[in-house]
C-alpha cells in the first residue's frame, strides 16, 4: 500500500555539483620527482652520558658515522632539535630532543 504523499529515494538524489564521468576532461601533466623530505629522528641519550655517546646518538642514519658530522642546534622554542649533515653521504636529517637533552647538548658547546 503506497501513500501518494511519500516520495521515492530517486527524488532526493543530488543534482548540483555532480558531473558524469564523460564531462570531465583527462588532464595529464608531466611531473618532476621532488626530493624526499628530510629525515627525522629522536635523540637517544641520557643527560649523564659521556660526550662520545651524545655524538653517537646524532650519527648518520645511512653510513652510521658520527666523527665528522656537521650539526647546528636549534635549542630555543617548543621543539628543540639538531639539524645534522653527513659530509660523506651528503645526507641531512633532524634529531628532536627533550628539554633535558637540549640542555646537555648546549653544555657540550653546540653551535
Amino acid at each position: 500500500m503506497a501513500d501518494a504523499g511519500w516520495l521515492s529515494r530517486r527524488d532526493f538524489s543530488p543534482t548540483r555539483g555532480v558531473v558524469g564521468r564523460t564531462a570531465l576532461k583527462a588532464v595529464r601533466t608531466a611531473s618532476i620527482l621532488e626530493p624526499v623530505a628530510m629525515l627525522a629522528d629522536t635523540a637517544r641519550f641520557r643527560t649523564d652520558d659521556p660526550d662520545a655517546l651524545v655524538r653517537a646518538s646524532l650519527a648518520c642514519p645511512i653510513c652510521l658515522r658520527s666523527d665528522d658530522l656537521e650539526w647546528h642546534a636549534a635549542l630555543d622554542g617548543y621543539d628543540p632539535s639538531v639539524e645534522c649533515r653527513c659530509p660523506r653521504c651528503e645526507e641531512s636529517w633532524q634529531v628532536y630532543l627533550e628539554p633535558q637533552q637540549a640542555l646537555r647538548l648546549a653544555l657540550m658547546g653546540a653551535d
